[in-house]
């Protein structure tokens, strides 16, 4: 039994030995090599998503520092709502200005015409 024991192991040895030298004629990598290697790329891939990110977010402050930008700019509603006001009424003072000088003319029969 101890001899099938010492053979066995001496079996998977060699065989082990064997698996090294295909693998180094084949010239693949061993498995800790290639366990390495994709922590590697999985870091990699990670840094290059985290570094895409942080551009995206970067992009999306500049943007949104923009709108803000253009919002403050803008008047408020009800300060727009003055400005319309006060581009109407002098809108209408212009025509009853041009209205009483067509009238001082004589022309106030132009005022019947469509518009």
């Amino acid at each position: 039994e101890e001899r099938t024991a010492q053979a066995e192991a001496r079996r998977r040895e060699e065989a082990k030995e064997a698996t090294k030298k295909v693998a180094g004629a084949l010239d693949l990598p061993s498995a800790r090599d290639k366990a390495r290697r994709e922590r590697e790329e999985a870091a990699a891939r990670r840094r290059a998503f985290q570094r895409e990110q942080a551009e995206k977010d970067a992009a999306h402050r500049t943007a949104l520092g923009d709108m803000y930008a253009r919002v403050a700019q803008r008047p408020f509603l009800f300060q727009q709502q003055g400005i319309d006001a006060k581009v109407f009424e002098e809108t209408q003072a212009a025509y009853d200005k041009f209205e009483s000088a067509l009238k001082k003319q004589g022309l106030s029969d132009l005022l019947d015409l469509p518009r």
